[in-house]
């Protein structure tokens, strides 16, 4: 072959090209349900969302009895906010708040389930309904978990956010913070 024609040189060396790049996207073998838990956390670290989906969907619908269910159902919720699927995240937040209400994740899943209706909201000049359903979600969350370690920061710097930018949010949240969250921002500043 050393008489070969540059065409031929060529389509040869691009399709190798093609061909060895190929394997690059394929994952690991799974041999059990915890190795596919295990590889969606690792999908999801790595911002890998479409196949951390897939491996959690499978191992949910697979290990329905598992003592890790309610945090592949999280963490489903958590990459399809990573997505943007916001209304996919909606309702596995839902689903774990209803199925798993004395999971270790229900606090969490209580505040994302308002950061996944808020990111359905739409812009002032059209429907509040998602904003006024994020507001309420994250009123419940902040009854229902008062001493959870997210309340006290990302609901606030939230609420500011809102506040800052929503006549709406400002309407609704004008009311003072309980006394137990007062005392704790006055022992922050």
């Amino acid at each position: 072959t050393a008489h070969a024609s540059p065409a031929l040189r060529i389509a040869v060396l691009v399709a190798a090209l093609v061909l060895s790049g190929c394997g690059a996207g394929v994952m690991p073998r799974i041999t059990s349900e915890p190795d596919r838990l295990e590889e969606a956390r690792k999908q999801a670290r790595q911002r890998d969302y479409l196949n951390a989906i897939e491996l959690l969907k499978t191992y949910i619908e697979r290990s329905a009895g598992s003592a890790d269910v309610d945090e592949a159902i999280y963490l489903l919720g958590m990459c399809y906010i990573g997505s943007k699927e916001y209304p996919n995240a909606a309702g596995e937040f839902e689903r774990l708040l209803r199925d798993y209400p004395e999971s270790d994740s229900a606090a969490s899943a209580s505040f994302r389930l308002g950061e996944a209706l808020f990111g359905q909201s739409r812009p002032p000049d059209f429907d509040p309904e998602y904003t006024h359903r994020a507001l309420d979600q994250w009123e419940r969350y902040r009854r229902e978990f008062p001493g959870h370690d997210t309340t006290r920061l990302k609901t606030r710097a939230r609420l500011g956010a809102l506040r800052r930018g929503s006549q709406l949010a400002r309407s609704r949240w004008r009311r003072p913070l309980p006394a137990r969250e007062e005392r704790f921002r006055r022992r922050r500043v």
